[in-house]
C-alpha cells in the first residue's frame, strides 16, 4: 500500500470511521516507506487530516487495549516530522499527532 492508494481508499470512507478502521489506517500509514512519505507529502497530509477529523469523534471508543497501536502511530508521526521543512506543515503534523496522543498520555 502506498500514500496514493490510501488517499483513494480514505476518500471512500465515511468522515466518521469506527476506531477499528482508523487503527487499520494508522497501521498502513506507519508501514509506508520514508521515500513514499517524502515524495507524497501533500497527499499524506490530506489522509492524515481525514484520519484526525474522524478520530475527534471516535476517540471515545479508545480503551487500554488500543494504547499500544496508538502509541506506535504517534511515534511514527514523530519520526516523519523531519521530512517536512515548512514550519506550518510541521505544526499541523504535531497537532494531528496530539489528537491521537490524547488517549495515551
Amino acid at each position: 500500500m502506498n500514500v496514493d492508494e490510501l488517499g483513494k481508499l480514505i476518500d471512500s470512507e465515511s468522515t466518521m470511521m469506527d476506531l477499528s478502521r482508523e487503527l487499520w489506517y494508522c497501521h498502513q500509514l506507519s508501514q509506508l516507506s520514508t521515500e513514499d512519505v517524502a515524495n507524497h507529502k501533500v497527499e499524506l497530509l490530506r489522509v492524515l487530516e481525514a484520519l484526525r477529523d474522524s478520530h475527534t469523534q471516535a476517540f471515545y471508543e479508545v480503551t487500554p487495549r488500543h494504547f499500544e497501536h496508538l502509541k506506535r502511530f504517534v511515534e511514527w508521526l514523530d519520526k516523519i516530522l523531519h521530512l517536512f521543512s515548512q514550519q506550518e506543515t510541521r505544526d499541523e503534523l504535531r497537532e494531528i499527532r496530539d489528537v491521537f496522543r490524547l488517549n495515551i498520555d
